[in-house]
């Protein structure tokens, strides 16, 4: 890069590209007043608050109403990639790591009683299945120039649900509507610096992107119980409807020669675009077998291909900086959970589970500056839990790590992406939650 046209097509060609990013399955988090300690295995338990995500349909196995919270009191996420950025001769590197905290899951159930041979409740819910936050920081030099790059990706889904079950003997038949809000928050910072005797330019863009999405999903499940011991499951995450979408584009670029007060500025402001946050069909079947000592469950669930993952859409502005974002999805993805609980007294036991996780998007396209990586996960979690009169209280740590490629995209000559590049992810999650009636005494299982 030795002028100031080659500076500018490397400045250009970054703005345009979109924001560094990674999409799981959707459903990559782990949580519930049970499931979080046991890897989100649940579907054939399903008798806790947080079935209203899991299984809505075991809500009406309650003999009295459960209100329930699980909170994630905190959680550090490790991100790397080697190779993520090349630069002449110089690779960048990234290393980033987070902490923080979010309330995924409150619930309220109630059986509404029996009619003959059938059972009915209801609940109520406030559930937060994503919510991440990315940020990379990579410097780059080679010779005269000087890359920085620094980007940060809010990323939230909260959802708020209606659920009715029905029981009829063995069966269990249940569904959750929710209504939903989303919204992503994206912020890039570059600056590129040509300190060559005929250049010498500064040249920094600052790019800030954000949407919101109103819309409805709903979750259905099945839940059936040949005896006291086993039980089988399934659920069906629908796609969301999107009801409105909204996004607001900001772009400041300013060059400036650093042996003179002359420069240029461009600013533009309150562009108006679209939001379009989407997920694929999901479906999950389980089975649990329960006895007085141990309750066990295993789940696998299957996540359907999209034609893509947007997040923004076309703005109502032609510049080549459009922030659209379109992540295809790479085809079916398969995880699996298998979780155990020990009771050692009926007042304590304990929570352990293994769980698997993987990426959903084309490993062929190049999204941001961190390009689109085929992440795996392994995780496992393990936890405790106490009961008494004042509740049901049960400590989780649940652990990730996983491992993907990202692909070499090349700008020019001069500057490339470095790839293909190797990803690592890592994440450590404290849950704590609590559940009990409001009517009477929680009773541990017999």
């Amino acid at each position: 890069m030795a002028n100031t046209a080659t500076l500018a097509l490397v400045l250009a060609t970054l703005t345009t590209f979109p924001a560094t990013a990674y999409a799981g399955n959707y459903e990559n988090v782990v949580f519930g007043e049970r499931s979080s300690g046991m890897g989100g295995a649940g579907i054939a338990l399903a008798d806790e608050p947080s079935s209203v995500f899991y299984n809505p349909a075991g809500l009406a196995q309650l003999e009295t109403d459960i209100i329930g919270l699980s909170v994630q009191a905190g959680g550090r996420l490790a991100y790397s990639a080697d190779g993520l950025l090349r630069l002449g001769s110089q690779r960048g590197s990234v290393e980033q790591t987070t902490i923080g905290a979010v309330p995924p899951s409150t619930a309220y159930v109630i059986p509404l009683g029996a009619k003959g041979a059938i059972r009915y409740a209801v609940g109520l819910s406030i559930v937060t299945p994503r919510d991440e936050r990315l940020g990379t920081e990579q410097a780059l030099v080679d010779g005269p120039t000087t890359v920085l790059l620094a980007t940060n990706l809010v990323e939230r889904e909260t959802l708020a649900g209606l659920t009715f079950a029905v029981r009829v003997r063995g069966l269990h038949v249940g569904a959750t509507l929710f209504g939903e809000y989303a919204s992503v928050t994206f912020e890039r910072l570059r600056s590129v610096a040509d300190r060559a005797p005929d250049t010498d330019v500064l040249v920094t863009s600052d790019r800030r992107s954000k949407g919101q999405q109103v819309g409805l999903t709903g979750v259905l499940g099945l839940l059936y119980r040949f005896n006291e011991r086993w039980s089988v499951g399934l659920r069906v995450r629908a796609p969301n409807l999107r009801i409105a979408g909204t996004a607001e584009h900001t772009f400041v670029q300013t060059e400036v020669g650093a042996s003179s007060e002359q420069g240029t500025n461009i600013t533009v402001a309150g562009v108006r675009g679209d939001m379009r946050y989407r997920h694929p069909w999901g479906i999950g079947v389980g089975t649990a077998f329960r006895s007085a000592r141990v309750h066990v469950a295993l789940d696998a669930r299957m996540y359907l291909p999209m034609d893509a993952y947007a997040r923004f859409g076309p703005t109502t502005d032609t510049m080549s900086w459009d922030a659209q974002v379109d992540l295809p999805a790479r085809g079916v993805v398969v995880n699996g959970a298998l979780g155990v609980e020990a009771f050692f007294t009926r007042r304590f036991s304990l929570l352990s589970g293994l769980f698997t996780d993987a990426a959903s998007m084309s490993p062929e396209t190049p999204v941001g500056l961190a390009g689109t990586a085929t992440m795996h996960f392994v995780g496992a979690a393990l936890g405790v839990r106490t009961r008494s009169k004042a509740g049901t209280f049960t400590v989780s740590l649940t652990a990730r790590h996983g491992r993907g490629t990202l692909n070499s995209v090349v700008y020019d000559e001069g500057f490339a992406r470095g790839g293909p590049a190797r990803v690592e992810q890592s994440a450590a999650i404290v849950t704590l939650s609590w559940m009990r009636s409001l009517v009477e005494d929680w009773r541990a299982p017999r």
